[in-house]
């Protein structure tokens, strides 16, 4: 991994970095806390929180490594609860915000993974359906499985 970008949560909180190991961003330590966060069920879950301030400051300054950073998580979701927190938050902002600069990295990983087209399957266009981003999207996942047929979460590819 390269340097590791600094962010305004870390900084302000006094973390001490904690997406950060040997001064590089780790995705591994960043992705176990992102899912513990969003998995909680406490909206307040003082912990973790930095996990998602730094997730969407990596998607505000370098889509690419945030797309990376997706992949991680992809692999490491559990249930298909969880993979549709993860398409209905990071992935779908990712996409969002940021299609132009990640859609050829979403189309390769919807081509070799069948886990990734059921994330991609639960991201909505945001008010975005006529774009060309969210076209390539649609075609990138019409293969399934499917959050909405209920199909299974399929394994670790």
């Amino acid at each position: 991994m390269t340097a590791a970008h600094s962010c305004f949560w870390c900084k302000w909180e006094k973390l001490d970095y904690p997406c950060r190991r040997d001064g590089a961003l780790d995705f591994s330590r960043l992705a176990d806390a992102y899912l513990q966060n969003v998995l909680s069920a406490d909206e307040d879950d003082e912990d973790n929180h930095w996990s998602y301030e730094c997730a969407d400051a990596l998607r505000e300054a370098d889509p690419v490594r945030c797309f990376d950073l997706v992949r991680v998580l992809c692999d490491r979701v559990k249930t298909s609860d969880a993979a549709g927190l993860l398409a209905a938050g990071l992935l779908e902002d990712l996409i969002a915000l940021n299609g132009d600069a990640v859609i050829a990295l979403v189309e390769r990983e919807a081509r070799d993974s069948a886990r990734f087209r059921f994330v991609l399957s639960g991201v909505w266009p945001q008010g975005k359906e006529e774009t060309e981003v969210w076209q390539r999207v649609l075609r990138a996942r019409k293969h399934g499985p499917f959050m909405d047929k209920h199909d299974t979460l399929p394994a670790v590819e």
